[in-house]
């Protein structure tokens, strides 16, 4: 079976709470073997109230699909007033594998039985900032390894570090027709929005999956 995005009758609305599908059972991070990052954190931003700040305290049935005209993604967070600051998240290694887990479990309870590696792979956007242990080309290396498929790490290319408007060109070509895009944080979109103007370029599906959805 190939899932095709464009077979999808969604409604034209900017987005969807789908926090009622059914999902697996997906803990905190002092749940999931990580307790040190939890107890390091609290004191200093756990539970503070900084409005200013992006937060994320990944809270379960907050799942939400994205959609922008022709394109969509799915979150399995969303920020949120208290919680880790997403910039401490992103710097800590030991969210890795919980990022890793609670997304491959997220992506096998959409996508289903369709996950067959012969038709589907998983990318990450290009490496802009952080090209030595980029957060989320890690994870999505994680969650091809969970899922049992193709990860093509440094598939997309960017010589810009502006976010919006970039466009992206291709090392290769991936093999799959199906492709997941993981992005560890959307905000804008911009970036994943790129990703499948390049996607589609290759003649390729583009499933955009994304952990924290920055949205107040």
């Amino acid at each position: 079976m190939i899932l095709d995005p464009a077979d999808f009758d969604f409604p034209d609305i900017p987005d969807i709470d789908i926090s009622d599908i059914s999902l697996p059972d997906i803990g905190e991070p002092g749940n999931n073997g990580i307790r040190s990052f939890q107890e390091t954190e609290r004191h200093k931003a756990w539970n503070e109230d900084a409005a200013d700040v992006a937060r994320c305290d990944f809270a379960s049935g907050r799942a939400q699909l994205i959609l922008r005209g022709s394109f969509r993604s799915i979150s399995l967070w969303r920020r949120s007033l208290k919680g880790a600051s997403l910039k401490e998240i992103k710097e800590s290694g030991e969210m890795i594998p919980f990022f890793i887990d609670n997304m491959a479990q997220f992506i096998a309870s959409v996508i289903g039985d369709a996950l067959d590696p012969d038709q589907f792979a998983v990318v990450a956007p290009p490496k802009r900032r952080h090209k030595i242990r980029n957060f989320a080309a890690l994870v999505a290396e994680g969650i091809a390894r969970e899922l049992g498929l193709k990860f093509y790490d440094d598939f997309a290319l960017c010589s810009s570090r502006h976010r919006v408007g970039a466009v992206f060109t291709h090392a290769f070509v991936p093999e799959q027709k199906n492709i997941i895009v993981f992005d560890d944080i959307v905000t804008t979109g911009s970036t994943l929005i790129s990703m499948k103007n390049l996607l589609d370029s290759l003649g390729k599906n583009s499933i955009m999956f994304t952990a924290i959805l920055n949205k107040k």
